[in-house]
């Protein structure tokens, strides 16, 4: 909200004040846009500080009357003034694969105002007989705005309660120094706004006390009613040694990311009462979580499952930041119910405040349609049991004891290939000289691989269903392979998995998995796995390979991996345990590998007319009518799939969940196509 405006004003106050370091020029700053905010809001300030009313007079032009009276000014301005340090800590663990250069300014991220108001309204209820106000604690209060949530909530529900009241009943901790400062003046603010008739001097004290500098793992809280909390995301990876090892030594099972330690802590703070977390999905989910989740689901009831997804926070991009809101009730006297209210907002990412209004629905109306009532006993025979709440009751159905899975018809590698150094052994097929290439089987010739030096390499890449994504090639030479093997960073892939035929997949899949066809004399690396069918024979590995292959491309499969697990990567776990059809036989498989064959024939004739492709065909790409035939294969291709979906779909019981094919299928249509 804050960002263009905050860098300029940083800027103006460094000239300003030359003199001065770096928290003294903050204090200035907070100071002053507090002094600005509280003129308008008819409030006293906290902080005093002599420059402020001049500073204060750089501010206003940039500023309107709405954001002035915003109760959460300040927070956004603490999110804009680490911004730049966010940038360059996250900057130093990704592209330098080291250590956040400043753990607490990176996970500090200001919680939308929306889902804390939704936490807070649900949470909090009057207490007794006698009304009285519930005990909120954030053990990573930041900016204030969960406790700005409740505090509002409170005096909803109490209109008479008075500043005094209302800040008793506030506590929170912080590493970061300024945020403890933001948080207390945004909460006196907001505490004095409720009652102007309130005694300042006490309202500052409750909040200096209550409102603490320290970790909130391990500060001296006393036990509340409410915990409203949004915690740092943190994996193991990129934590600081000293960190990671109080983790390891003192978390288990919830050391594997700092945000599950705080779920832990949230729900010992509230032991009689009431929990909203606002966190990462993966806990979830990912199998590596299941013993937290056991505990978290065990120790205290589930009430509401709010699946957010990812893009809700400013000052976070991408989609690995994809959350959800989890509500808990350890009170005595809460319903025995297994059921939890799941609603889940990812459909409604756009427009900006689609998610928010779908949400404020559901607060109307908790049966609304963007929600729905779901018994936890449901999941309890998914394997690792992660709350797939998005699966039809069909398919959730087909995970049982004796269900068949695609690892009693297949192996799935759990290692696989990996160089360690992949600019120096990994190469762009067309880069490498012909006599050095082993050629597979199906692309464009063979050469024994085992005398070649550089190998097919599936390594996943863009949207590529039934064949596809040969653009690379890996050095298999001894000196490569006795690198993979000695390198602390590599992995050298088992010889018994070397140049087999099989099935490969886009591990990176963002909900669109999809699975092609891997040509005897190929290798894999972990962002393109495979899957090797059993069998007595060849040809029955290979019928059921392409049979598998079916199963894999069509929309039950895609259903209940992306309800196991909603990250972007695939897991090597959740493709094994896919149940594939309850009547699985030799005739389906036989059915089911001719609609592979014939799909892989088509997509095979696009990439004849794709330049740069090991199939590519030069005379066939010239031809005039090139484009007219590659429409007319796509046409059939389109034509053979739909009836594959409404096969298996059939196969599954499920004919009424056959879904419409992906709007281009396959990566390259549009480029042979004449499309773009």
């Amino acid at each position: 909200m804050l960002l263009t405006h905050t860098t300029r004003w940083r800027e103006r106050v460094a000239a300003a004040f030359p003199e001065r370091g770096e928290q003294e020029r903050w204090l200035v700053l907070l100071a002053a846009l507090e002094h600005l905010a509280a003129r308008h809001r008819g409030v006293p300030t906290w902080h005093e500080h002599a420059d402020a009313e001049q500073v204060a007079g750089w501010l206003e032009a940039d500023l309107t009357c709405a954001q002035l009276e915003d109760a959460h000014l300040l927070g956004w301005l603490l999110q804009a003034y680490h911004h730049e340090a966010r940038g360059l800590s996250f900057a130093s663990h990704t592209a330098q694969e080291t250590k956040h250069l400043n753990a607490t300014v990176a996970t500090q991220v200001y919680t939308p105002r929306w889902l804390a108001d939704f936490m807070a309204i649900t949470l909090l209820e009057p207490r007794g007989s006698e009304r009285e106000l519930a005990r909120v604690a954030d053990p990573c209060v930041g900016g204030g705005q969960m406790l700005l949530a409740a505090l509002d909530e409170l005096r909803r529900t109490r209109p008479e309660a008075s500043a005094v009241e209302l800040a008793s009943a506030l506590w929170g901790v912080d590493l970061d120094e300024r945020a403890v400062m933001v948080a207390r003046a945004a909460l006196f603010a907001r505490c004095m706004e409720h009652d102007p008739s309130g005694e300042p001097a006490r309202v500052r004290a409750i909040l200096a006390a209550q409102i603490m500098q320290g970790d909130g793992l391990t500060a001296a809280l006393e036990p509340v009613d409410v915990v409203m909390t949004n915690p740092p995301y943190m994996g193991l990876r990129a934590m600081p040694p000293e960190l990671k090892k109080e983790l390891v030594t003192h978390w288990k099972p919830f050391h594997h990311d700092l945000y599950l330690a705080f779920m832990k802590r949230a729900l010992e703070l509230c032991p009689g009462g009431r929990a909203g977390l606002l966190t990462q999905q993966t806990v979830w989910f990912l199998s590596r979580f299941a013993p937290a989740r056991e505990q978290l689901m065990g120790g205290a009831a589930l009430t509401h499952f709010v699946h957010v997804g990812a893009g809700v926070f400013d000052a976070l991009s991408g989609e690995k930041a994809s959350v959800v809101v989890t509500l808990h009730d350890q009170r005595e006297e809460r319903p025995a119910s297994t059921g939890c209210l799941f609603v889940d907002l990812r459909p409604h990412r756009t427009p900006k405040d689609a998610r928010r209004e779908a949400l404020e629905h559901v607060l109307r109306d908790p049966l609304h349609a963007q929600s729905l009532m779901q018994d936890l006993d449901t999941f309890a025979h998914i394997p690792a049991r992660p709350l797939a709440h998005e699966l039809a009751p069909e398919l959730r159905a087909l995970f049982g004891e004796h269900a068949l899975r695609v690892q009693d018809l297949a192996e799935v590698p759990g290692a696989q290939n990996k160089t360690g150094k992949n600019s120096l052994y990994v190469s762009a097929w067309g880069d490498v000289s012909g006599e050095e290439l082993g050629r597979a089987s199906s692309l464009a010739g063979h050469t024994p691989p085992e005398q070649a030096r550089w190998v097919f390499y599936s390594k996943g890449g863009r949207f590529a269903p039934w064949w596809g994504n040969w653009d690379y090639v890996v050095d298999w030479s001894e000196q490569a392979r006795a690198f993979y093997s000695q390198n602390k960073t590599s992995n050298l892939l088992h010889a018994s998995y070397w140049f087999r035929e099989g099935i490969c997949y886009t591990d990176f899949g963002g909900r669109s998995f999809n699975a092609r066809w891997m040509p005897a004399g190929c290798l894999f690396d972990m962002t393109g796995p495979a899957i090797f069918a059993h069998g007595d024979t060849p040809a029955e590995q290979r019928q059921r390979a392409l049979a598998l292959l079916a199963v894999l491309n069509t929309s039950p499969a895609r259903a209940m991996l992306n309800a196991l697990n909603p990250s972007l990567h695939y897991q090597v776990r959740d493709v094994r345990n896919l149940p594939v059809p309850p009547a699985w036989d030799e005739a389906m498989e036989r059915e089911l590998a001719g609609y592979s064959k014939h799909l892989i024939a088509c997509t095979r004739a696009l990439h004849l007319l794709l330049p740069g492709d090991p199939l590519y065909d030069e005379e066939s790409a010239r031809s005039p009518e090139s484009a007219v035939r590659a429409r007319a294969v796509r046409a059939e291709i389109e034509r053979c799939w739909r009836e594959l979906e409404q096969v298996v779909c059939a196969h599954y019981g499920v004919p009424h969940l056959s879904e419409q094919l992906p709007r281009d299928v396959h990566h390259i249509v549009g480029r042979v196509c004449g499309e773009g």
